[in-house]
């Protein structure tokens, strides 16, 4: 994907995104993998540290190998295992649970669906969150592509209607919008949502 350029397409999106420009503290990539996400963040919010989670303890090294190439400094990052379906439960050389309302800012992309209770992970993921802070999920589509990439790496889609319905549920201001820059626009949307 990254050769086709998906993550630069994401990375400029992110970019472009209209979210308020506060002076963010805290910031959490979940299902971070290569770290595009949590990474666009840390360039646009210098100011900010960043915990990076993700299963797989390879994709959390070439985070932080991508990291070092965008000379990002390695104090404002911290990575550690999470699977998708307990969110909150880091381990890394000492587990912890996250507590609710620490970020500023919970981000992933594409990562839910692999959760053995999507419902209760996004409520989780949502909890984490700040008041007047966002949840920006750049998910799989249900487009044409958007439903054949997921069939072939055995993701399964929630249903965005009720993605939506549950983060309103929630107490969170809803914006759904197209990811407009190619080759992402095939197989992504993206929400942003802010905490009341």
């Amino acid at each position: 994907m990254k050769n086709l350029g998906f993550d630069a397409s994401i990375s400029k999106f992110l970019k472009e995104i209209n979210i308020a420009n506060e002076n963010y503290k805290n910031i959490l990539d979940v299902g971070c993998g290569t770290g595009v996400i949590g990474l666009s963040l840390a360039e646009r919010y210098r100011n900010c540290s960043i915990l990076f989670t993700d299963i797989n303890q390879n994709l959390l090294n070439q985070a932080k190998k991508n990291a070092e190439e965008k000379q990002i400094e390695a104090k404002r990052l911290s990575f550690g295992i999470s699977d998708i379906t307990t969110p909150k439960k880091i381990t890394s050389t000492n587990s912890i649970i996250l507590k609710d309302a620490t970020f500023d800012i919970v981000a992933t992309g594409a990562v839910i669906g692999y959760s053995q209770n999507q419902k209760q992970t996004i409520e989780d993921l949502l909890s984490l969150v700040k008041p007047n802070g966002y949840f920006i999920n750049i998910e799989m589509n249900e487009g044409f592509f958007g439903k054949n990439v997921s069939r072939r790496y055995k993701y399964p889609i929630m249903p965005l209607a009720e993605i939506e319905k549950l983060i309103k549920l929630n107490g969170f201001e809803l914006v759904s919008i197209p990811v407009t820059i190619f080759p992402a626009k095939l197989t992504r949307t993206c929400y942003i949502a802010r905490k009341y």
